[in-house]
């Protein structure tokens, strides 16, 4: 008579990757990833059933870019094309469920993963006081004052507004990117100034 299955010795379940449903003839060739445009990244796991929480990089996104085959990209993890089962509304957030993804551990795996869509899949800036991330990275910025801060290494959401993360000689620096602390932003020079000693 077999031997009933102990937590010694079950098969250890697949990783939460190899779980995925990949669509690699929907990834774009490596020479066209510069192209394309962080907009988001996955959050914590939802639930019960593997949902995950998406976190727009811009607040105000319409999810325009939304879409059944999905580009992400993280740590171990090149871009891939990845097929989303559902989307859900929850509150004032959206959840996500990939293909292949049923249980929260499974989905805690791919918390950080950052989604990338093409840039033609979205709207075109009308605002000068708007910027896609991708934009902003790697501009210089000075301060009135204290003069070179360095440059824009990360964009994150905190509330209302975006915080700039700037390294440079004087270390890091965060910068919410509202109008009373930033000038100026010079796109075509792709350098910003701002007053910092009032923060």
């Amino acid at each position: 008579m077999p031997k009933p299955k102990t937590a010694r010795n079950r098969p250890t379940p697949p990783p939460a990757f190899d779980r995925l449903a990949l669509c690699h003839d929907l990834t774009p060739p490596r020479d066209e990833w510069d192209a394309l445009i962080p907009v988001a990244k996955l959050g914590k796991a939802w639930g019960v059933h593997g949902d995950i929480v998406v976190r727009p990089y811009n607040p105000d996104s319409e999810f325009g870019w939304a879409a059944d085959v999905l580009l992400l990209r993280g740590d171990g993890f090149p871009l891939v094309g990845v097929e989303i089962e559902r989307w859900q509304s929850k509150g004032a957030g959206v959840l996500i469920r990939p293909v292949g993804v049923d249980s929260p551990e499974i989905a805690k795996a791919l918390t950080g993963l950052e989604i990338l869509v093409p840039a033609e899949d979205l709207p075109p800036i009308e605002d000068d006081d708007e910027f896609y991330v991708r934009d902003l990275i790697g501009m210089t910025v000075s301060d009135t004052e204290t003069g070179d801060l360095g440059a824009i290494a990360e964009v994150f959401a905190a509330g209302a507004n975006d915080i700039w993360v700037v390294r440079g000689p004087a270390g890091e620096v965060l910068i919410p990117a509202l109008k009373q602390f930033v000038l100026t932003v010079d796109r075509e020079a792709r350098h910003v100034t701002v007053r910092y000693e009032m923060i």
